[in-house]
């Protein structure tokens, strides 16, 4: 059978790659979390010698849906390195502009899998494109400590944020660029620790520190899909032939993946006006 394989991360600066070979548990160290030093160019590799570097405590990682030798990995100092597996101690580049404290979440958009967003303590999420090291795509300012952030798999513009004061606030990049379109009330007596989506049915689950789930019905507006009309008949010519599931998925697919296109290049253009991509 296959062996079974994970992957942890650790405040002592190490991911590390676990496996289970016939009831034994070899441990192997995948990345080690190099400061860059002082004088290191941000947004490049790592630091030229590793063993005499300091290492930052590492809070999180995610790998890329598509290319499963990369990831992300978030450090408590609020740095950001692209990393990949087939490099212990060197990064393939750090983000600049990335976070002033913790970064407790890393997530990929399933449909864009170079799209990825990221919380943190310091109030924000940030919204990076992997190609782009330089700066943020954009950035959301909820005005208390982040803790965690996940993609909605029906949609590919929407997103959930829990924070520190017991509420989840959801956003539509289609919809609204700067505000969420919907902030619920979980808790006043908690901090919210996680949120989950459920891939096959409209709910969110949300998590706190006192080891309460609550479970959410998403609205139907935060999950509905483009519409694919069928080909409409043209006088003097036969029946068109209808779109199949598969060719509706397709349409869909693409459609939804233009309205993220569409806000990522207006940001961009945001960005430049304002003097930001430099």
């Amino acid at each position: 059978g296959k062996n079974l394989t994970f992957f942890s991360v650790s405040t002592d600066g190490r991911i590390c790659n676990w496996q289970i070979i016939k009831g034994s548990i070899i441990l192997a160290t995948t990345m080690r979390l190099v400061k860059p030093e002082e004088g290191d160019e941000i947004g490049t590799g790592g630091p030229r010698d590793a063993k005499l570097s300091v290492l930052s405590g590492g809070t999180c990682f995610a790998f890329n849906p598509r290319h499963e030798y990369l990831f992300v990995s978030g450090t408590d100092d609020g740095l950001l390195h692209l990393c990949s597996k087939a490099y212990t101690n060197h990064y393939l580049a750090t983000f600049r502009r990335s976070h002033s404290m913790p970064v407790y979440r890393i997530a990929w958009n399933e449909w864009n899998t170079d799209i990825f967003l990221t919380a943190s303590e310091d109030w924000t999420v940030k919204l990076w494109d992997r190609h782009r090291t330089h700066a943020p795509i954009t950035s959301f300012d909820l005005g208390v400590a982040t803790e965690d952030v996940a993609w909605s798999p029906h949609t590919c513009c929407v997103f959930a944020v829990a924070t520190q004061d017991g509420k989840v606030r959801v956003y539509d990049l289609s919809q609204n660029k700067y505000d969420p379109v919907c902030v619920q009330q979980v808790t006043r007596r908690a901090k919210l620790t996680r949120l989950a989506f459920n891939k096959n049915s409209p709910i969110l689950l949300v998590g706190d520190d006192e080891g309460k789930v609550r479970c959410f019905k998403l609205s139907p507006n935060l999950r509905q899909l483009v519409h694919i009309e069928q080909p409409k008949p043209k006088p003097g010519q036969p029946p068109p032939v209808p779109y199949t599931e598969d060719e509706i998925t397709k349409l869909r697919r693409e459609a939804e993946l233009k309205k993220l296109t569409a806000f990522i290049e207006r940001a961009i253009k945001s960005n430049k006006a304002a003097g930001l991509e430099t």
